[in-house]
């Protein structure tokens, strides 16, 4: 619950400075903030009394969120919590989240966390240890890849219009890929790791498929029909954000492209988008 509510609190705090916010709000939402104190990352504890005020803000700076969005680290589930009978039902004190609760809300990963199996028919044990994938995080890759019986390489597909949390000028998947082409072509500062990897069996999973879809070929029928898929700047290479404060209203039905990440991709020439970000991975995978 204290992360479901903290991933609210937090996005709504990005955005106190927007001009679009009235004073009244911005005051209401200033009170809030001293009550839940500075202490604000997955330990926030929201409740009823604070709806209006959430609701209000949310209203006020729905249009600058969806517009900028993909030019700062935000929650692309946020209207998802901020749907009335969904902030109500999150509000209530007898609130227990929901799965599809739990598949929305976000924490980074910090430090290793490990989660165990057990498969009663093979009496097997299974261990899978999550690293934080943040570039100060990967210094802790080296001892877990050293006594891993395998590495499985994630990759979320709907990062291509995102950026990274220390450089937002670095767009999310083309730094995945960099990565990736490291890995697999032993081209790293850290050859122990690159070293290591290749005593490994190494699973490469595309994840966050339908997210990709509803960016890329947004229909009426997505929960987040209204989002905007303004398409962020694709002139720079690396891929950089753009820092256009523009107040042009979101377009609800305008798609994010490819273009954002591969700027050189064209859907006429190269085809379906999942399979051109699939064949630029497997690229650099031996045969």
């Amino acid at each position: 619950i204290p992360i479901i509510h903290s991933n609210i609190f937090h996005i709504l705090r990005i955005f106190f400075w927007e001009n679009t916010l009235s004073e009244s709000t911005r005051e209401a939402f200033k009170h809030l903030h001293q009550k839940v104190g500075s202490n604000i990352y997955n330990q926030v504890i929201l409740s009823h009394n604070e709806e209006d005020v959430l609701l209000q803000f949310w209203k006020e700076i729905k249009d600058a969120y969806y517009r900028k969005r993909h030019q700062i680290n935000t929650l692309y589930s946020m209207p998802y919590f901020m749907q009335d009978d969904n902030l109500s039902r999150i509000l209530d004190v007898n609130y227990i989240p929901s799965s599809k609760d739990i598949l929305h809300c976000h924490t980074r990963t910090t430090g290793l966390v490990q989660t165990s199996f057990y498969f009663p028919i093979d009496d097997t044990n299974l261990d899978v240890i999550d690293v934080g994938g943040q570039r100060r995080e990967r210094i802790k890759w080296h001892p877990i890849i050293n006594n891993a019986n395998s590495i499985i390489y994630c990759v979320p597909l709907d990062s291509y219009d995102l950026y990274l949390y220390e450089d937002n000028r670095i767009n999310r998947l083309y730094e995945a890929l960099q990565l990736w082409k490291k890995f697999i072509i032993q081209q790293d500062d850290n050859q122990d790791i690159i070293q290591q990897t290749h005593t490994k069996p190494v699973i490469l999973l595309f994840t966050k498929t339908d997210l990709f879809y509803k960016k890329i070929h947004p229909t009426s029928e997505d929960e987040e029909d209204e989002e905007d898929k303004s398409p962020p700047n694709e002139d720079s290479s690396p891929p950089k954000n753009s820092n256009s404060s523009s107040s042009s209203s979101y377009n609800p039905k305008k798609a994010i492209p490819l273009t954002c990440c591969f700027k050189n991709y064209n859907e006429d020439i190269d085809g379906d988008a999942e399979l051109y970000i699939i064949k630029q991975f497997k690229q650099y995978i031996p045969t």
